[in-house]
This record gives C-alpha cells, sequence and structure tokens, in this order.
C-alpha cells in the first residue's frame, strides 16, 4: 500500500485541529439536558402549584369539618371537592380536642378522642408528571396536605357585679382611693357602663395599638400593662366603632369612658390579664378578630374598669376618700385590701370571654371597718362623771368566688337555643371584731388571728371586745342563662349561710366584752352599758356594709353572675 499523499494529510490534520462547528455539537449535546431541566422546572412548578391549591382546599375543608363533628368525613370531603383537584381525597380524618393553651407546643394542643371542639385532615392528590419520570421512574407523583380546625362556642361571664347596685358616692370614693384621681360620674353614667359590653377582641386590638404592638398574638397583650386612661380610652374606641350610630345608653358609657381617660392622670399599670381574660384564640393578632359578627363577644364596661381598679393597688391598704355612717348612731372610717387570690393557678381575673371550662375569679380581700360612735357613752355615779367615747374595729375577710362555664349550648335558633351554664361558689367570709395589724391585714396568705380590740381607752376606763362570726361559702350551683337573660343582663346569685344581717347580729352576740380597767365599783355598770351600743351598731350595720362593699365589687356571702356574651363557635385554623 502507498503511503498518505502529503496534500490528504494536510487535510486531515487541519480537520483534527479545526475548531468550525464546536457550538453546533455542543448546542446538540447540551439542549438535551436543557429541554430535560425546564422540563423538571414544569413538574416542579406544577407540583407547587397543586400543593398550594390542596393546602387551602385542606383549609376550607377542616374548617366546614368542624361545623358538625358527628359528620366530619363527608363534609370535609364534599368541600375538598368542591374548592380543589377533583381527584383529591381526605386520607385520613380525626376529631377530638383542642386545648387554645400558648404554653403547650403547637402539635401537643390538639389531642385525638371523642369528637369535642375540633378536627384534624390529611389529603392527596396524585397528578400527573411528565419530565421527572426520567428521574423517579413514575408517572404521577402524590401531593399531600394537613389541616388542623377548631370551632369553639365562646361566652362571657362577669362576676363581682354587685357594683351596679351601689350608692354612687360610694363607687366614685372607691374610684379615687384606688386611682388617686376624681371623676364623680353620675348615676346614669354607671348604668350605662354596666349594660354596655365592650368588644373583646377590638378592645384588645386597640390595646395592642397603643403599644404599638398590632402584629402581637392576643396572649402577648394580656400578659402586657395598662394604664387607666389607656383602658378607658381603647374602651371608648373599641365601643365607638363597633357602635357608628350608638344608642343613648352606649353614648351615655362611651362618653363616661372618654371622662374617666381624661380625668385618670395618677393611676398605675396593671397587668391586663390580672382583670381581663381571654381563654381562646391567644396565638392570633386580635386584629384577624375583629369584626362585626365577634363584637357580641364583650365584657361590660363596668366589669372592666372594677377589676383593673381592684387590681391597681393589690396587696396595699388604702384609705377610703370619705367616711360612711351608720345613721344617728356612728362614723366609719374604711381601709383595704384587695388581690387576686395567690391560690388561683394563672391569671384570675372577674370578667372574660371563653369556651367550656373557662374560669372566672372574684378577688379576694380585707376591709377593716373603725366604727366611732357619734356619742359617747355616759356614766354618772353621783360624784363621779365619765364620758366614754367607743371606736370598734371590725374586720371582713373575704375568701375568693369562682365560676365557670360548665356547657355552652346554640343551635342554629340561637334566640331560642341558647343556654349558658355556669358552675359558681361564693367565697366564705368572716367577720371579727378585733384587732389586726397592717401587716396582718395584708398578709392574705396568713389566716387572721385578731387580737383583742381595745374599744374605750382613756386613763380610767379601758374596755376590750373580742368577736368572731362566719358566713360559709356557697355550695357549688349551677346557673343557666339563657338568650334574653345575656340580652337584659340579668344577674343571678349563689348564696352562701348565714346571711349577712345573721352573721353580723351572730358576731354582735358572740363578741366578749371584758372591762379591764375602771374607777371603783364601775367595771359592771360600764360593760352594761357598752354591750348594748355595740350590739346595736352591729346589728344596724348591714345596709351600710353591703352598700360599702358593693362599691367595691364586693358581697358578703353571695356572689353575683352575669352570662354577658354568647356565639356559637368561631373557627379558626391552628395548624
Amino acid at each position: 500500500m502507498k503511503p498518505l499523499s502529503i496534500p490528504i494529510q494536510g487535510r486531515l490534520g487541519r480537520f483534527l485541529r479545526g475548531t468550525e462547528g464546536t457550538f453546533s455539537i455542543l448546542t446538540a449535546i447540551l439542549s438535551v439536558v436543557i429541554i430535560g431541566f425546564t422540563g423538571l422546572v414544569v413538574d416542579l412548578g406544577s407540583i407547587v402549584y397543586w400543593q398550594r391549591r390542596l393546602q387551602a382546599a385542606t383549609d376550607s375543608a377542616a374548617l366546614a369539618a368542624t361545623f358538625d363533628l358527628t359528620r366530619s368525613d363527608s363534609i370535609a370531603s364534599n368541600a375538598l371537592q368542591a374548592n380543589g383537584p377533583s381527584a383529591a381525597v381526605v386520607t385520613q380524618t380525626s376529631v377530638g380536642t383542642y386545648v387554645d393553651n400558648p404554653q403547650s407546643t403547637t402539635a401537643g394542643r390538639f389531642v385525638a378522642g371523642p369528637a369535642d371542639n375540633a378536627v384534624s385532615l390529611t389529603t392527596e392528590y396524585v397528578m400527573p408528571v411528565y419530565f421527572m419520570r426520567m428521574f423517579t421512574g413514575s408517572t404521577t407523583f402524590p401531593v399531600r396536605a394537613t389541616a388542623t380546625a377548631y370551632n369553639l362556642p365562646l361566652a362571657g361571664t362577669a362576676i363581682g357585679t354587685a357594683v351596679a347596685g351601689s350608692d354612687v358616692d360610694e363607687f366614685n370614693s372607691f374610684m379615687k382611693s384606688q386611682s388617686g384621681d376624681t371623676y364623680n360620674l353620675t348615676e346614669a353614667e354607671r348604668d350605662a357602663l354596666n349594660r354596655t359590653p365592650i368588644p373583646i377582641f377590638r378592645l384588645l386590638d386597640k390595646l395592642a395599638s397603643s403599644a404599638g404592638s398590632v402584629d402581637d398574638p392576643i396572649a402577648t397583650v394580656l400578659a402586657s400593662s395598662v394604664d387607666l386612661a389607656t383602658l378607658a380610652e381603647s374602651a371608648a374606641s373599641a365601643l365607638s366603632e363597633s357602635a357608628p350610630s350608638p344608642t343613648v345608653t352606649q353614648a351615655t358609657a362611651i362618653s363616661a369612658l372618654t371622662h374617666v381617660a381624661q380625668d385618670a392622670a395618677n393611676s398605675s399599670s396593671v397587668t391586663v390579664q390580672d382583670f381581663l381574660s381571654l381563654s381562646a384564640h391567644q396565638h392570633r393578632a386580635a386584629k384577624d378578630l375583629v369584626s362585626g359578627s365577634t363584637d357580641s363577644l364583650g365584657v361590660p364596661a363596668l366589669t372592666i374598669l372594677i377589676g383593673y381598679l381592684q387590681m391597681s393597688r393589690q396587696n396595699t391598704i388604702v384609705n377610703e376618700s370619705q367616711s360612711f355612717t351608720v345613721p344617728g348612731l356612728a362614723t366609719i372610717a374604711v381601709e383595704s385590701v384587695l388581690s387576686k387570690s395567690a391560690l388561683v393557678p394563672g391569671p384570675g381575673a372577674i370578667g372574660m370571654v371563653g369556651p367550656k371550662g373557662s374560669s372566672a375569679y372574684s378577688s379576694q380581700g380585707r376591709v377593716r371597718l373603725t366604727i366611732t360612735l357619734l356619742q359617747p357613752i355616759q356614766v354618772n355615779l353621783g360624784l363621779v362623771h365619765l364620758s366614754l367615747p367607743v371606736s370598734i374595729p371590725v374586720v371582713a375577710d373575704f375568701g375568693y368566688g369562682k365560676s365557670t362555664i360548665s356547657s355552652i349550648t346554640c343551635g342554629t335558633d340561637v334566640r331560642a337555643t341558647t343556654d349558658v351554664a355556669v358552675s359558681a361558689q361564693s367565697g366564705a367570709v368572716h367577720l371579727y371584731v378585733g384587732s389586726v395589724t397592717n401587716n396582718q391585714l395584708t398578709d392574705l396568705l396568713t389566716p387572721l388571728v385578731p387580737n383583742p380590740a381595745q374599744i374605750v381607752n382613756l386613763p380610767l376606763v379601758k374596755v376590750n371586745a373580742q368577736g368572731e362570726a362566719d358566713i360559709a361559702q356557697s355550695p357549688l350551683e349551677t346557673l343557666h342563662f339563657n338568650w334574653n337573660d345575656i340580652v337584659n343582663g340579668t344577674e343571678k346569685s349563689t348564696d352562701g349561710t348565714p346571711s349577712t344581717s345573721t352573721a353580723l347580729n351572730d358576731l354582735a352576740n358572740d363578741t366578749v366584752v371584758t372591762v379591764g380597767q375602771a374607777p371603783v365599783g364601775t367595771g359592771t355598770l360600764i360593760g352594761n352599758l357598752v354591750r348594748p351600743q355595740l350590739s346595736a351598731v352591729l346589728n344596724a350595720l348591714e345596709p351600710e356594709l353591703e352598700s360599702l362593699l358593693a362599691s367595691f365589687g364586693l358581697k358578703a356571702g353571695t356572689m353575683d353572675v352575669r352570662a354577658t356574651a354568647i356565639r356559637c363557635g368561631l373557627p379558626a385554623l391552628v395548624m
């Protein structure tokens, strides 16, 4: 064979060394890869689209299923078909209980079990894929979604509402002594505040806004502090927004709240959850729950103010700004110590909105009355004449009462079917004639053990007195409130035994009067003169004591309970 000619070898070399057409070759090779990745991106985009659509449909299905947990499977399936891919299916349905506790993990708040208030769904849509099959070997890809929703019937309750029946001057005195400012509310304003609920979600939204944190969850707002001016202003604003054309009563309440906001210059800050409780939706921002449909969930403005005032100087002795009288017999100076009970687990408020199982608590407190007879007792023994001023300390020690929503019932006809059942029990009350120190008065965790009180203290005459009587806490009682009760603000009571008048009579009868020092031969006479005066004052004390305590929001041996609101359901996604 002849060797290649030089011209042929040159052309072959040039071919092997040449770069012409390289781009075309690379393009041909890479186009396959580019087309493959483009197809993969299309499939992945399709997966993301169907995942979002399936999740939205699953959320809607879970919300729909909460309206009737006994048919949750069929309701969820129908809702999924109506809103999601036609081939999507519900693969798992679990009913159970959701507890809206911010202290628990999100997953731990739902517990599967008997149908109570929540449903959890898992759904799936098997979608077709085209280019991914080159990697997975399958022509389909499963897209899954989960959702948990609950639907809580909510009710509002208020306790310690006795202030609505108090003397308005005594109420104003209580407000001044607790806050340091003068308000002079009229009886019409006080009554309007009592009859006007403040929408709780709007109020919490206003409080969040005043702190510059409208996106904070409700739990954070409840744990924050507020002064009286901000509270009253926020309540007035919330009420104005919910009632753009207010009734006469609402307009009066708005005016009264504005009045309080303007005059509250010296008030302290109080943690919101110490006087107002919301036992649901705490993980959500209040602004997301503000609507005309939720405005029915409210707490009376007066309950909110009283709760704030009770907590504004808790564990501190407060002297009332005015003296009171037992007509024709005596004047009364009043000192009080109010607090939430240390025995209450967590926040304890007198006004609250929540589901079944939510509780409200009355304040624990002690009130010391120093009763001074208008006329000294006169002792005449011939040449001996004595004028004996008498000052009697009476201490009332109040345990806290409790009310718990035991059930909320309402059907499609809310007016005809509403029933809010509240289990309630008043606190025990101990009444003493005796002397207690300020430290004893403010130490609410330690039972009182009064010493004998020196009710006459003169160089020549000293008389001591000591007595005790009790009003037992009421038995646990279930009170029922229908639609008319809620609309009309009907109050129902639990009563301990004996009554206040009987307890005061028992205190008068059981108080031992001892003459410790007196001129020779006058001890028995002085004792016989003092005892009937003391009994007369204690027996006449009942109406004044009840009105005075009512101005604090307290009653002796009795607790008033009021259902303030109901909403048959407020569905919400939680997971």
